[in-house]
């Protein structure tokens, strides 16, 4: 009696346990799917947040890009004034083209700025222009002479 009640106890056991990994594969089995959709749906939104994160990053880049162009054409502009190169000028208006490519680049990357990227395009036109307006006021010269001696300026005022 003792060996049945042993076998009798061992297949109990056997029982419980292949009842017990059933309901855990079949818990699994009904959590996979889930689990499964889940990942899924974390994969698409982390694809679509570093699709945003890569046109901002790339739409950053451009703004710093434009305003570093900026301040280089400003500086050749202001060196055109103090030693009257026209070299200086040539590189401000290709800082200036540079400007304008790099914004309408980022027309392309994001539709919403179109108007603010045509707004830069605009003021650069004009920038242009005022360029092209110093040239001629250089070449007017100066209404007054310059650099007249101090012995000139009495003579002058003697007669």
């Amino acid at each position: 009696m003792a060996t049945t009640n042993n076998n009798h106890t061992h297949r109990i056991r056997v029982s419980l346990h292949h009842r017990i990994a059933l309901a855990m594969l079949v818990s699994a089995l009904l959590i996979m799917p889930v689990v499964l959709l889940s990942l899924y749906y974390v994969s698409q939104m982390n694809s679509l947040a570093t699709l945003l994160a890569s046109d901002d990053t790339e739409l950053l880049r451009f703004g710093n890009t434009i305003l570093h162009n900026f301040s280089f054409a400003r500086n050749a502009e202001r060196n055109y004034l103090l030693y009257n190169d026209t070299f200086y000028l040539n590189t401000a208006r290709v800082q200036l083209n540079q400007i304008a490519l790099l914004s309408e680049r980022g027309k392309r990357i994001d539709s919403c700025l179109k108007s603010e990227f045509d707004t830069i395009i605009k003021a650069v036109l004009v920038y242009q222009r005022l360029l092209d307006s110093l040239v001629q006021i250089k070449t007017l010269g100066p209404v007054f002479p310059r650099g007249r001696s101090p012995d000139n300026l009495r003579l002058d005022y003697q007669t």
